[in-house]
């Protein structure tokens, strides 16, 4: 009785209540044909909701499956770079016989510029320096954190070499305040202009015990770290497979954790971000030679292969040590960073069924070169 009296009381008082006549109703209803309207908030009306993405509701030459026009002064594409086009790559040559550089290399492979590096700065990983046009950020030996200028002049912010404790250093982003957040395997750090370094985020990165065995509080062990710019979400790639993601407003999100047990004996190097959303890493399987590039499903936590290769069918002989990876955003093809003998390479693999690995350009015989990091400048 008091369940009929709350509906009575919280109901519409203009509309009576049903009567029950002891008469069957044989009415028939008509079925209501779904709805082919986008779930929430489209007001210009080009299929693309606030929700999916649409960066501008109020015009429908915007949104996530535009083409970029450059010019326009528009994110028509809703990415999070305005009148992009993709127009090469930048990759650190780490130098072990002589003064280090950063080179760039354009849509065909040839170099356009070779910025040599001072103060003995080492380039590892790589990023773009949002607070300087055309500068950059460099893992430094993967042992501390670099600004370079557009000239080359490198200056170390910070460095954790003497760190007995944990003297690694490894992804690096540059942040548009001037700041830089960098991985350390089980942390995130940010390290501001003057060089001050404060903690953001911990995590175990210890995948065995003090005992030996399996640690069972293992959560992941990064290296590499993008960022998606629509959302400022950071992904965090494990080296042995994990994912994670942090953001300031959800903390740290472990999406998948390898344990010793269940590790199948791949690494993930090196992840990035693809133009409008999707997370990417290069796999390295030690066992077969296998190389894959692999995309990261949230909805089943795995990763799922976008392009592989291997050695049994000879397609990966020359793609013998893979280093680092990056994404054209408007073709979708793969750039990878590789070593096989005293040669370094970069590799370009298309976005199409069938693509394969080819060069984009292959340094010549040099020992003490190796091609780590890679971005691409658009």
């Amino acid at each position: 009785m008091l369940f009929w009296i709350h509906l009575l009381a919280c109901g519409d008082k203009s509309t009576p209540l049903p009567v029950d006549t002891g008469v069957e109703d044989t009415s028939v209803t008509e079925p209501v044909e779904p709805s082919n309207e986008p779930e929430g908030t489209d007001e210009d009306g080009d299929g693309f909701t606030v929700e999916d993405g649409d960066c501008d509701d109020t015009s429908p030459w915007t949104n996530p499956a535009r083409d970029e026009e450059p010019g326009d002064g528009i994110d028509n594409d809703c990415d999070g770079k305005i009148d992009e086009k993709w127009a090469g790559v930048t990759i650190s040559l780490y130098n072990a016989g002589g003064a280090s550089s950063l080179l760039t290399l354009n849509q065909l492979g040839n170099v356009e510029s070779e910025v040599s590096l001072n103060n003995d700065c080492a380039p590892t990983y790589l990023a773009h320096d949002p607070s300087v046009l055309g500068g950059f950020i460099i893992s430094n030996a993967n042992s501390g954190v670099g600004r370079v200028s557009p000239t080359g002049d490198c200056t170390v912010l910070a460095d954790f070499s003497e760190d007995e404790e944990n003297p690694s250093l490894y992804g690096v982003l540059g942040q548009a305040d001037g700041s830089i957040i960098a991985s350390r395997g089980d942390s995130l750090i940010q390290v501001s202009a003057d060089g001050t370094v404060e903690p953001v985020v911990s995590w175990d990165a210890n995948i065995l015990g003090e005992d030996g065995n399996p640690n069972p509080n293992y959560q992941l062990f990064v290296w590499s770290i993008a960022r998606d710019l629509l959302t400022d979400e950071i992904a965090l790639f494990g080296l042995y497979g994990g994912f994670a993601t942090w953001h300031s407003d959800t903390g740290l999100v472990v999406h998948r954790s390898i344990s010793a047990d269940t590790w199948d004996g791949r690494y993930a190097y090196a992840g990035a971000e693809k133009d409008g959303g999707g997370w990417y890493t290069l796999l390295f399987t030690s066992e077969t030679g296998e190389i894959s590039v692999d995309q990261f499903d949230e909805a089943t936590s795995n990763w799922i292969t976008q392009k592989v290769w291997s050695e049994a069918d000879q397609s990966a002989q020359e793609f013998a040590f893979p280093q680092g990876i990056t994404i054209d955003g408007d073709s979708g093809d793969y750039y990878v960073t590789a070593d096989v003998a005293t040669y370094s390479s970069v590799f370009r693999i298309r976005n199409v069924e069938g693509g394969a690995p080819d060069d984009l350009y292959r340094s010549g015989s040099e020992p003490s070169w190796t091609f780590y990091g890679v971005v691409s400048n658009y």
